[in-house]
């Protein structure tokens, strides 16, 4: 039996949301955006670099929350946002060694030859 994912059916009635909801759904949204902003400016600073670089989707934040609800959620999503740079760079550090024993012997012995040089 087919049982759809939360994040399925998010994504597929989150449309029909912002339609319906419309302007008052943009103010809310807004709104958050302004006490998430002065939240960082004023009080957390250290969470700005993490704030810039995620998408609008997912800063929103309820405006009416006080600071130790939205310091927590900028916690874990700080940590997240590490958790997938760490993991980057090990991929990154660490490559695939399978793809290095599919190449072709004389593409892996030029590498070779061009990394002594």
């Amino acid at each position: 039996m087919f049982r759809p994912l939360p994040a399925d059916i998010r994504e597929a009635v989150k449309p029909l949301v912002v339609e319906f909801l419309g302007e008052a759904l943009e103010a809310n949204i807004q709104a958050g955006r302004d006490r998430l902003d002065e939240f960082v400016t004023q009080k957390a600073p250290y969470y700005l670099p993490i704030i810039r670089n995620i998408g609008d989707d997912d800063t929103f934040v309820n405006p009416s929350r006080n600071d130790t609800q939205i310091d927590r959620g900028s916690h874990s999503r700080k940590y997240q946002t590490e958790q997938h740079l760490l993991e980057e760079g090990e991929r990154l550090l660490n490559p695939d060694l399978l793809i290095a024993l599919r190449a072709p012997r004389n593409a892996l012995r030029s590498t070779w030859t061009a990394c002594k040089a």
